[in-house]
């Protein structure tokens, strides 16, 4: 799994997912002007998709023409099934096949890397080949997810939620191992090449240090406001957007749970963010913040 590009070429076995009907309509794209058919389809797919989907991708959808569709469609109800039987592994395949067709769908690349991250990271008994699996849904989320797509807010929640509920070690009785594994990995990179090699902007990270106080940047929750807030300042307002929003103030909650002193900056960035952008969001944060304040930093109450 690892080290296998999410966006390689579509393997020719999907073809033979697509029912028969299918194959004849298949037969008459290919046998009528092939290389006309060819050039248009190549045209409507670069119209679709973005310059960062892979050329060898965009190729090979476009060689399903019209067909596009229906096998997109086939193989989310054979998903679906694989789903309900727990067959994870043959999932797994499948979703990778599916983000090629639709690579612009994050609700496809949320249900793939969801798959390897919780569903089968539950099926092995190793720690550390759970682990393994935890990491590809992470890597898929923010090394193929986002290199199609850096403003859909969807993708920065799956893993904001991924660090905060997985990582971060509070979901399951494997999370120590997790969270020391991740703080392991961050170490290493800062002492080699740098957190760019984990798809981080040293820009970004100072700006966060600067917005709310000096981060331990081993801590998992730390990578969860990471995402958090390039996503923020990366996507356009929207439901989902609004959705974020919510994950990042959680992501501060967890923070200050373990360490109160990041409080007073939460809130004078709560209360900033809240005049330049009014929301309920901020709003609930704002009045919760003011109150651990007043308390003395009383234990926050989970409401």
């Amino acid at each position: 799994m690892q080290g296998t590009p999410a966006l390689a070429k579509i393997p020719a076995t999907i073809l033979f997912a697509v029912p028969a009907a299918a194959f004849a309509a298949a037969a008459a794209f290919f046998q009528s002007g092939l290389a006309r058919e060819r050039k248009t389809a190549l045209e409507a797919i670069d119209n679709t998709y973005s310059s960062n989907v892979p050329a060898e991708t965009r190729a090979a959808v476009a060689m399903l023409g019209g067909l596009r569709g229906v096998a997109s469609e086939f193989l989310r109800l054979h998903a679906s099934r694989l789903q309900r039987e727990g067959e994870f592994a043959s999932l797994a395949q499948l979703s990778m096949w599916l983000v090629q067709l639709d690579p612009h769908s994050p609700e496809t690349w949320s249900m793939a890397a969801w798959n390897l991250s919780y569903n089968l990271s539950a099926s092995c008994d190793d720690p550390a080949d759970k682990w393994r699996w935890v990491v590809a849904g992470m890597k898929l989320l923010r090394d193929d997810a986002l290199e199609v797509n850096p403003r859909e807010p969807k993708i920065y929640y799956e893993l904001v939620w991924l660090f905060l509920n997985k990582v971060n070690g509070t979901l399951d009785e494997t999370g120590a191992y997790y969270n020391s594994s991740w703080r392991k990995t961050v170490s290493a990179a800062m002492e080699g090449d740098g957190p760019e090699s984990l798809k981080m902007d040293p820009a970004l990270m100072r700006d966060i240090d600067s917005k709310y106080g000096k981060l331990d940047w081993t801590d998992p929750v730390s990578s969860a406001i990471y995402w958090g807030e390039a996503g923020m300042r990366a996507c356009a307002p929207s439901a989902m957007r609004t959705e974020l929003r919510k994950s990042l103030c959680l992501c501060l909650f967890a923070k200050i749970r373990a360490e109160p002193r990041y409080a007073d900056k939460a809130l004078e960035v709560a209360e900033r963010e809240y005049a330049a952008e009014p929301s309920p969001v901020h709003g609930d944060a704002i009045r919760v913040l003011r109150d651990f304040i007043a308390g003395g930093y009383a234990p926050l109450k989970d409401e």
